[in-house]
C-alpha cells in the first residue's frame, strides 16, 4: 500500500500555522522534511542541532544545541519574517560550514515546559 502526503512549501507557511499541518511534507531549499514530533529522546532519537520556538510577544527564539546536552539561546528576531523557509533560512546562517542533514516542524515545549508552540529544526553534521 502506497501512502500519499501533501507537499507544501515552507516559503508559504507562516511558523504559528505549523500546528494545522501536522501529519504533511514541508519542502525547503529542494529538501523534504516532516511536520509533527521533531524528536523522542525516550526512544534514543538525536535532538536536533538548531531549534526555533516561537516565545513571548511575537518573538523567536533560536537555539543552538551544546555539548552539555543542552539548549542555549544564541539568538532572538520578532516573527515578522513571515515564512517557516525564512526561520530554517535564519537557523542554517547559524552554521554555515555545517552540512544541513534534515530538518522538520511541528510543536515543542517552549523554555519553561509550561505549553507546546510551534518550532522548527535542523539536524547538521556537527560532531562533538
Amino acid at each position: 500500500m502506497t501512502a500519499l502526503t501533501h507537499r507544501v512549501d515552507a516559503a508559504t507557511v507562516a511558523l504559528e500555522d505549523l500546528a494545522a499541518l501536522e501529519g504533511t511534507t514541508l519542502v525547503w531549499r529542494g529538501r523534504t522534511g516532516s511536520i509533527g514530533a521533531l524528536f523522542s529522546p525516550l526512544e534514543g532519537e538525536v535532538p536536533p542541532d538548531l531549534l526555533a520556538l516561537t516565545a513571548a510577544e511575537h518573538m523567536v527564539d533560536l537555539l543552538e544545541y551544546q555539548p552539555d546536552h543542552r539548549y542555549r539561546r544564541v539568538d532572538a528576531f520578532t516573527d515578522g519574517l513571515g515564512s517557516v523557509a525564512a526561520v530554517l533560512d535564519r537557523l542554517a546562517a547559524l552554521a554555515p560550514a555545517e552540512p544541513i542533514v534534515r530538518f522538520g516542524g511541528g510543536l515543542e515545549l517552549d523554555g519553561p515546559g509550561l505549553r507546546d508552540v510551534p518550532a522548527v529544526a535542523l539536524w547538521t553534521g556537527r560532531t562533538w
